[in-house]
């Protein structure tokens, strides 16, 4: 083994902790569950597998075996000729009914009648969630979801295929929730959190503890919260949309963040924050790196700094109503337009 490095002396190659393997004689994986897909519809759907060979001699034969929320399935004989470093994907082992959550279980065993002395490579295990559409409902007397984190992994495992709202029962929620990365959301399939009652006082959510955020909003775009409370609780957002976030609306809701940010965005586009009222805030709202924004006709109630802008591009804050005209506005360049149309009252 050699490696050779070219350059001028300014710069250099560093190699650590370098190993090198021989490969086993028999060695057989599962890389890639090819179906169910995510999103996909509860339904029947076939279970699908990519099978290689990390051995040195030829694959011929091996069995796959699988189980379904702890049921054995009946096992596939694989049998065909996979040189080294070579796979088949898209191997049907058999289908299922998917309606709900279900702990998917597959493994190969015995390749070439031999025990495969690589266990690492032998397996894939996954919990298996049909895709979310349509009306939901969390909290109160028999929900679809008893809390906001249920649906957050719902959305984070299984995605949406239609547009999908959630009505929130009135109550208090002390949760911390992520919702990262939903597949399949897109201006027809959005995400909507919504007060069944309609009102955004009766509908709290907080959360105890410190940390970044109550609810984060992590690569996830096409999605709204409708006539909701947020406090942070210990938290120093209430809510937190943050990487690649768009077309997002934040409209009628309660955001009460005591010395913390009520909402914040960073690297977000295409935001509308309408019709809110923050109160008591240390920051009502904290925009970076956000393109496209419009805040509209909300109120700012005793907060210590009711908005900050950094790096805004076509930033439109009109309509809104500042009672603090000492801390109303703070940013950096570029600087946002159309201020003159909010309402602040004199300090005299």
């Amino acid at each position: 083994l050699r490696f050779i490095w070219e350059g001028n002396g300014s710069g250099f190659w560093a190699f650590d902790n370098l190993r090198i393997l021989a490969p086993l004689p028999v060695d057989a994986g599962l890389t890639r569950l090819n179906s169910p897909s995510v999103p996909f519809n509860a339904g029947v759907h076939p279970v699908k597998v990519t099978l290689a060979n990390f051995g040195f001699q030829n694959l011929t034969t091996t069995t796959i075996n699988w189980r379904i929320n702890g049921e054995d399935m009946p096992g596939y004989q694989w049998t065909g000729d996979l040189s080294f470093a070579q796979s088949q994907a898209n191997i049907e082992l058999g289908t299922y009914d998917f309606q709900g959550p279900s702990f998917l279980e597959i493994w190969q065993s015995m390749p070439n009648g031999q025990q495969d002395l690589n266990p690492d490579n032998d397996s894939i295990v996954r919990l298996i969630i049909p895709a979310l559409c349509g009306d939901y409902t969390i909290g109160g007397v028999n929900p679809d979801f008893a809390t906001f984190g249920d649906a957050a992994s719902a959305l984070n495992s299984g995605g949406v295929s239609c547009a999908v709202t959630f009505w929130v029962r009135d109550g208090t929620y002390a949760e911390t929730l992520i919702i990262s990365n939903v597949n399949g959301v897109s201006q027809d399939n959005t995400i909507t959190f919504r007060s069944e009652s309609g009102d955004s006082t009766q509908v709290i959510i907080t959360s105890p503890g410190s940390g970044s955020f109550a609810i984060g909003i992590q690569n996830t775009s096409y999605i709204s919260f409708h006539q909701l409370g947020f406090q942070t609780g210990g938290k120093s957002n209430a809510l937190y949309f943050f990487d690649s976030c768009h077309d997002i609306n934040i409209s009628n809701n309660h955001f009460f963040s005591g010395s913390y940010t009520g909402v914040r965005f960073f690297n977000s586009s295409a935001v509308v924050i309408s019709s809110n009222n923050f109160i008591n805030g240390g920051r009502a709202a904290y925009l970076s790196n956000v393109t496209a924004v419009l805040l509209k006709s909300n109120n700012f109630i005793n907060d210590g700094s009711a908005l900050f802008f950094s790096n805004a591009n076509d930033a439109q804050i009109t309509l809104n109503l500042f009672n603090n005209p000492n801390t109303c506005l703070l940013y950096t360049s570029p600087s946002p337009r159309d201020r003159t149309r909010s309402r602040m009252p004199s300090s005299a």
